[in-house]
Order: C-alpha cells, then sequence, then structure tokens
C-alpha cells in the first residue's frame, strides 16, 4: 500500500516516465517558440535599426566614450517573454491534438525547415560582420529572412507538399531524372565557379605578391627547363617530381605556348577534370546522387576555396591545390573495378597507375603506392581472396604485381633521362628534396595553430587523423571477420592513403597545409554518412542527406575564398588594374631582354642570376644554365633588398660553383646590386651570396650594364 501523499508522489516521479506522443509534441512546441523568438528579435532589430536609439545622459565630455546608446537590454526582454508566450499560446491552440502522430509529423518538419532558415540567419549575420562584403551579405540577409517569413505563412500548403515531394523523390522516375540533371548540371557548375576568364589579372595578383616564388617553384620553372631541352635532374632541379611540370609543359603548348597564362590555364583544366572525376567516382562508389553532390562541394569548401590557403586564390600556391593530387582519384576508381569484378586487369592498371604517380610527383606517387602495396597485403591476408590470388599457377602474377610499380618508375625515368638513370649524380638529385624534408628542411611546429590563432584547421586536422586510424582498424577487422563484404575495402585503402599524406600536414603542421590533405577524409565521410543512411532510422535517412547537400551549398556559397575567386561570375567584379599596372611597372624592362639576346645564342644555356630569372629568360627565350632554378628568392628591382638564394646546404654551393668549374659557362647575367651595392648586412648574413659575388670577381670581367642587369665574360 502506497502511503505517500500525492504531493510526494508528483516530486518523485519522474519528469519523463516515458516518452508519450504528448511529450514530444511538447518539446517541439518548446523548440519551436525558442526559434520563433530569435526571429522576433532579429525582426524587431531590423526595424528598430532605422531608428536609432538616443541618450538623454548628462555626462560630461571626457566620459563620452564610455556611452553606447542600445537596446540590447530591451531585445533580450523581449526574447525572453516572445519564447514564453508562443509556447503558452502553441500549448492552448493544440492541447487537443497533442497526442496525434500527424501533429509530430508536422512540428518536426517545421522546426527542421525553420530552423534551418534561422542557422543561415545567423551564419550571414556572422559574415556581415566579419567580413566587407555589406552588399552581398545584405542580399542574402533579407532574402532569408523573406523565405522563412513566406514559409511560415504558407506553412499550412507547403507542409501538405513535403510528403509528397519526398515520395516522389525516392522514387526510380525521379531519381533517374535527378541523376541525370546532376551528371550535366554539376560539371558545368564546377566549370562556372573553378574557369577564370581573367587569368592575365590572376597572374598580375600572383606576381604583386610574391614575385612568382611559389608558381616558379611548383611548375613554371621546372616546366620551361623541360622545353627548353633541359634534363631534370641533370641539368635543373624539379623540388616537387618529374611528370607533373612535363605534363603541365607539353599542355601548355597545345593550348597555345609557354607562358604563366597558359600555365594557370593548364592548372585551372586539370583542377575541374579532377573535381568532375570526384563527382562521377562518389556516384558510381556509393551509388547516392545527392551523397555524390555533397561530396564534391566539401572537397570544393575545404581544399579549392579554403580560406587558410587560397590568399584568396589557390593558385598563388598551386603546392596546395588539386594538381597535387591529381592521380589518385584514376587509382581509387581501379580498386573500385577490381573489388566489384575481381578481373586481374584492374590490379595490373593499379600498379602501373602507382608506379606513374611517383613519376608525376614524388611524395604523393610514394604514399599512393605504399597504398597499393597495402592492397596487395589484404588481397593475401584475407582468406577468400587468398584462394584467388595465392597459387600455385599463378605465383609469377603475384611476383609481377609487386614488381609492377617500380619497373613503370624506372622505364619512364629511363625515358626521359636515358643513361643518365645509370649514374649517381642523378639519384643524388632525386633525393636531394626529400632527403633534406626528412631532415626537417621547412618543417612547422605543430603549435602553429595556437599562435596563427587557427582553431578550426587544427581540430579538422585531428578528426582526420582519428577518422583515418578508426576506419582501417574497424573495417578491416570486420573484413577480415567476414562481417562485411569486401566491397567495403576501398574505404580502407582511401584511409590508408589519407595517413600516407598526412604525412605532409605533420611535417608542416600549418593550418594552410589542411586542405592538402583534406580530400581522402572527404571521402571517408562521405563513406560513413551513406552507411548511416542506409541502416539509420527512417526518419534520419530521408532527411539528412538533402539537409547536408543545403548546408553544403550555402557554406560553399558564403565562403570568404569561392566569394572573391574571379572565376566566371566574378561576384566582387575584380579587375586586377592594380595588381597589373605594378606588374608593368616592376617587371624586367626591355633593355635588359635585349642584352640576353645579344649576347647569347638561341640554344645556348644562359647563367642568370637574378630576382624573377624564370620570367626573364622566358621572354629572352633561353635555357637555364644554373641547376637550382629558380636560383633567388624574388625581390622588387628598384630597392637595395636580397631575399637569399635556393642553396640552403654547402653540397649545393659546393655544386654550382662545381659547375662553373665544369662548363665554364661564356657570359654571366648579373643585378648589379648584387655585386657590392647592397647594404653590408647582406654580406654577412648570407655567406652564399659572399661566396658566389668573390667567385664572380675573381673569374669574370664586366663587360656591358643594362637597366637593371650587367653581362660578365669569364677571364681567358
Amino acid at each position: 500500500m502506497n502511503n505517500s501523499s500525492p504531493t510526494e508522489s508528483l516530486i518523485s516521479t519522474p519528469v519523463l516516465k516515458e516518452r508519450t506522443r504528448e511529450t514530444v509534441n511538447i518539446i517541439l512546441l518548446a523548440w519551436i517558440a525558442v526559434v520563433e523568438s530569435f526571429y522576433i528579435v532579429i525582426i524587431l532589430a531590423v526595424i528598430l535599426n532605422f531608428f536609432p536609439p538616443q541618450s538623454h545622459a548628462d555626462l560630461f565630455r571626457c566620459f563620452n566614450i564610455m556611452l553606447y546608446p542600445n537596446r540590447q537590454l530591451l531585445l533580450y526582454q523581449i526574447f525572453i517573454i516572445g519564447g514564453v508566450i508562443i509556447q503558452v499560446t502553441g500549448w492552448f491552440l493544440l492541447k487537443n491534438q497533442l497526442k496525434d502522430k500527424e501533429l509530430s509529423e508536422s512540428l518536426s518538419r517545421f522546426l527542421i525547415v525553420d530552423f534551418t532558415c534561422l542557422l543561415i540567419l545567423f551564419f550571414v549575420i556572422f559574415k556581415m560582420f566579419v567580413y566587407e562584403f555589406p552588399s552581398l551579405t545584405k542580399y542574402l540577409f533579407y532574402l532569408t529572412l523573406g523565405m522563412s517569413c513566406l514559409l511560415k505563412i504558407f506553412w499550412w500548403k507547403i507542409n501538405s507538399w513535403i510528403p509528397k515531394i519526398e515520395e516522389w523523390l525516392r522514387s526510380p522516375p525521379s531519381m533517374g531524372i535527378l541523376t541525370r540533371f546532376s551528371d550535366v548540371f554539376l560539371p558545368i557548375f564546377i566549370f562556372v565557379i573553378i574557369f577564370i576568364p581573367d587569368r592575365q589579372g590572376v597572374v598580375a595578383q600572383i606576381f604583386s605578391q610574391d614575385r612568382f616564388h611559389h608558381f616558379d617553384t611548383f611548375a613554371m620553372s621546372p616546366a620551361w627547363a623541360f622545353f627548353k631541352n633541359n634534363i631534370l635532374y641533370m641539368d635543373t632541379d624539379s623540388q616537387y617530381g618529374f611528370g607533373m611540370p612535363v605534363l603541365i609543359s607539353i599542355l601548355s603548348r597545345i593550348v597555345g605556348g609557354i607562358s604563366y597564362e597558359n600555365i594557370l590555364l593548364v592548372l585551372i583544366g586539370l583542377a575541374i577534370i579532377y573535381m568532375i572525376l570526384c563527382y562521377f567516382f562518389l556516384k558510381r562508389w556509393l551509388k547516392n546522387i545527392v551523397l555524390a553532390v555533397t561530396g564534391v562541394l566539401l572537397i570544393l569548401k575545404f581544399q579549392m576555396f579554403n580560406n587558410s590557403s587560397a590568399e584568396p586564390i589557390i593558385w598563388r600556391f598551386p603546392s596546395t591545390s588539386i594538381i597535387r593530387c591529381l592521380l589518385d582519384i584514376p587509382f581509387f576508381i581501379l580498386i573500385l573495378n577490381h573489388l566489384e569484378r575481381f578481373s586481374r586487369k584492374y590490379l595490373f592498371w593499379a600498379g602501373l597507375w602507382s608506379g606513374l604517380a611517383i613519376f608525376y610527383l614524388t611524395d604523393t606517387g610514394m604514399y599512393l603506392t605504399i597504398t597499393y602495396y597495402v592492397y596487395l597485403i589484404l588481397l593475401l591476408v584475407l582468406s577468400d581472396l587468398r584462394k584467388i590470388y595465392l597459387n600455385k599457377s599463378t605465383w609469377w602474377l603475384n611476383v609481377g604485381y609487386f614488381t609492377l610499380p617500380i619497373l613503370t618508375i624506372l622505364s619512364l625515368w629511363g625515358i626521359f633521362v636515358g643513361r643518365h638513370i645509370f649514374q649517381s649524380v642523378f639519384w643524388n638529385n632525386l633525393i636531394d628534396m626529400p632527403r633534406m624534408f626528412m631532415t626537417g628542411y621547412g618543417a612547422l611546429p605543430i603549435s602553429l595553430f595556437a599562435q596563427e590563432k587557427k582553431f578550426l584547421n587544427f581540430f579538422i586536422a585531428v578528426l582526420m587523423l582519428l577518422g583515418y586510424l578508426f576506419t582501417i582498424i574497424f573495417v578491416g577487422t570486420l573484413c577480415y571477420r567476414k562481417k562485411i563484404g569486401y566491397s567495403n575495402l576501398l574505404v580502407l585503402v582511401i584511409g590508408i592513403y589519407g595517413l600516407g599524406i598526412f604525412h605532409y600536414y605533420v611535417a608542416r603542421s600549418s593550418p594552410n597545409s589542411v586542405p592538402v590533405v583534406c580530400i581522402p577524409f572527404v571521402f571517408v565521410i562521405c563513406y560513413w554518412i551513406n552507411i548511416m543512411c542506409r541502416y539509420g532510422p527512417v526518419f534520419i535517412r530521408n532527411r539528412i542527406l538533402p539537409f547536408l547537400c543545403a548546408i553544403s551549398v550555402f557554406s560553399l556559397g558564403t565562403t570568404h575564398a569561392f566569394i572573391k575567386y574571379p572565376n566566371i561570375l566574378n561576384l566582387t567584379r575584380a579587375s586586377f588594374s592594380e595588381a597589373k599596372q605594378t606588374m608593368i611597372k616592376e617587371s624586367i624592362p626591355s633593355k635588359d631582354i635585349d642584352l640576353i639576346v645579344r649576347w647569347t645564342k638561341m640554344q645556348e644555356k644562359v647563367c642568370l642570376i637574378s630576382s624573377n630569372e624564370t620570367a626573364i629568360l622566358m621572354k629572352a627565350d633561353r635555357r637555364p644554365f644554373l641547376y637550382y632554378f629558380p636560383f633567388l628568392f624574388p625581390r622588387t628591382f628598384k630597392m637595395l633588398d636580397f631575399g637569399g638564394t635556393t642553396l640552403f646546404t654547402s653540397n649545393r654551393l659546393n655544386k654550382i660553383l662545381a659547375d662553373f668549374e665544369q662548363e665554364k659557362p661564356k657570359y654571366v647575367f648579373i643585378e648589379h646590386k648584387l655585386l657590392g651595392k647592397l647594404p653590408i648586412i647582406y654580406y654577412y648574413r648570407y655567406s652564399v651570396l659572399t661566396a658566389l659575388v668573390k667567385y664572380l670577381q675573381q673569374h669574370y670581367d664586366y663587360m656591358e650594364k643594362g637597366e637593371y642587369l650587367m653581362v660578365l665574360k669569364r677571364k681567358s
């Protein structure tokens, strides 16, 4: 017998003893009341903004700096009172329907739509305060606010449409229409937002920011050297790899010749192709068109238009662009085909492609090749697959699969360097930059994110690492235990590749390095979202993907780097007129170009020690002599300034001096300010500069002077 009083029973009874339909509806009403209260405050703030508050405080003038008339307290109070009134009103009007399932569905749909609009409003307000696009953000603000008001007015009609629209979208005919539309629209969308019509303006902006330093190092200098018949890693260094500058050089000639504008056009074209391949790969792999579109939007957001690395155009730092990982999507497609059909030809092509990847770009190629070898090991470890690939009759094929990448890369190097592949100098030059990188050159501390106050990218990087490792361990264990199909091995392969390229972030722990390593992580995220949509609750399955896709569209469209990117839309109407004028004023005069042309022959190697030596030699149409090309960190010609050389080690300095002694270039063209006219501090700080000047003074005589360059002739 229960002797407790009604009051004691009420106090001791849990508030939510069971989740009844009425309780759910009250919770939904409460959240709707909070959301609507925010809307009331926002609308009132917009209205009151036209009537600035007046202050009647009787303060001395010296205290006026502390006076800030505002209505913040009033809005705060209205927010509280409004939420309570809306909740009470909603409960009073709907008290007879609180146990209805239909009301739950209607309230949940309204809450999702209304809350999404509110999130967009908050995001736009954030952009208004942080970035300098008042007209664009105000337009988005009023558009979103107007749409949210129209949704409330016509909700009685929209609510009846949503189930019909959801049912139609899930029907096979609509999926076919949506697929065909996406297959056409998304490539066009990718082209429109990545292609740059005013490439001359972008080139001028890159010049005005860093004098082409990063652009030259990554692509332009080795591409020009290859075009002029220099052998990479014998005549000219290539910091990132062999095949990439070769490919860019060939393609730029196809589109009109070697120039900064054409090289930029090639990079843009390759990025467009890569993004389109990403879409079709995701669609084929996940068999979900909405998720494929969402994945592409996320890659565009975090890779192409990442605010940390774009600044605001990513092509200033092409080494952080998609060009770095250009060959990974075809590799994933080959592995996907192999897992679906288990045809040996796909395994053969995957091995061939991984060898080609090393030739294209050394570090990402190595990680892709390691991924290939791990995949081969998985085929031998998993018992069902071992029966197919490990037997006495096909042992020679297994050996062939393991040696294929090595044979491919050796063959490609042999084709392009010939007999030099058997010389130790080629191999020493080839591993020079990786060896420096492994010793810590160019490394950045992992604490840099705290110094730069860019916490988001750091936590994204940590999430990447955890996501890769968890996926590999979890999926690998399930495949080994035969709990899931072997088709899931592809996400494990992608995770291994992701951990490989994550080395770049670990070594260079800058927020700017996140875009370089983020693409495999987007694929992994899409895989887990796809799993959740397949096996999660029906309510989540039907709504999560459209919601994520909409958020991805909005997030991309409001990204600072996306808005400032000078694509076909050119939202900021950038003309680059100032950058173009700067480039014209500070480019090398024709008098110095003529100096090189008159003193050298067409196919002669030209020893040039100057800022912007790549652009100068391109205008003069001459081959570079110096192995480390570009040789100087560029500075403006008009100032007595010096940025250093790419001779980072004594071995590099000794190599250059040995090249001078061995080949004895007849003429040397050098900025005359370098020969003793710089402030004395530069000669103390840069011992390489002092050594070069001393060598030139001992072995060369002055011949003629241009505006910024002078020509020296070797003493007989």
